[in-house]
């Protein structure tokens, strides 16, 4: 485990070096990005509120068309840190990027994930629409809160194999969304353990950054993916070698 302590740690010094040029930039997109998220999200959880079952799986719908646009935002997204890792000036512009780069590309790669993750958290969506009214609030928070945890652990799980799709979709222009997922998943075998370790390492700076009410979190969020840019860089140079 050592080895891999030492490699987590060398991916971040270098994310942070190479962050530092363009943090300002890198933060207002994590705020642009954020306020697109958050406003997708509220649209698509209230578009068809209701208690019955037909509202829940209109909702769920809304939820995965939202999550299929917001794909659009993630190419751009992870553009501009590509462009911060190859220093080639990142703008808030690129944000909206995957607009205008063949952007059935970016819908088809968030698929996968907006279906894993909608799979994953099902369990809570469904506890939510149809727990008894008379169970205790306490109860109802707590057996919520768990089954979301358990979704989204298991959604991350699952999708590491995915970990550097977007880089890859935003670096090479000529890939198709199915050779990014395909490439993607080959270039993380035996490496899915050190993605692990590396999102995992964040955490403690990230509940840290809550007390500042999250507002921390946007230094802390450009500083983890400039290191999973890092990372993709890394692997990439390894997988051209083999």
């Amino acid at each position: 485990m050592k080895p891999e302590a030492n490699a987590i740690t060398r991916l971040k010094a270098e994310g942070r070096a190479q962050l530092l040029p363009e943090l300002n930039t890198l933060v207002r997109i994590n705020i642009g990005f954020f306020l697109i998220q958050v406003m997708l999200n509220n649209i698509a959880s209230d578009l068809f509120a209701g208690t019955t079952v037909l509202s829940l799986i209109l909702s769920e719908a809304a939820v995965l068309l939202a999550s299929l646009l917001l794909g659009l935002f993630q190419y751009g997204y992870y553009s501009a840190y590509l462009k911060g890792l190859y220093h080639h000036n990142p703008s808030f512009r690129d944000l909206f990027c995957g607009f205008k780069v063949q952007p059935d590309r970016s819908i088809k790669v968030q698929l996968p994930f907006a279906l894993i993750e909608l799979v994953c958290l099902l369990p809570a969506s469904l506890y939510s629409y149809l727990a008894p009214e008379e169970l205790p609030f306490r109860n109802y928070i707590l057996v919520l809160a768990v089954l979301y945890l358990f979704g989204s652990i298991l959604s991350m799980l699952l999708c590491l194999p995915l970990f550097i799709v977007w880089f890859l979709l935003a670096e090479y222009d000529n890939i198709t969304a199915a050779q990014a997922l395909r490439t993607s998943c080959r270039l993380m075998k035996g490496h899915l353990l050190q993605a692990l370790l590396l999102k995992l390492s964040f955490i403690p700076i990230s509940l840290l950054g809550l007390l500042s009410f999250g507002i921390g979190n946007l230094w802390i969020k450009a500083y983890r993916f400039a290191s999973f840019s890092v990372f993709y860089k890394e692997l990439l140079t390894q997988g051209n070698r083999q």
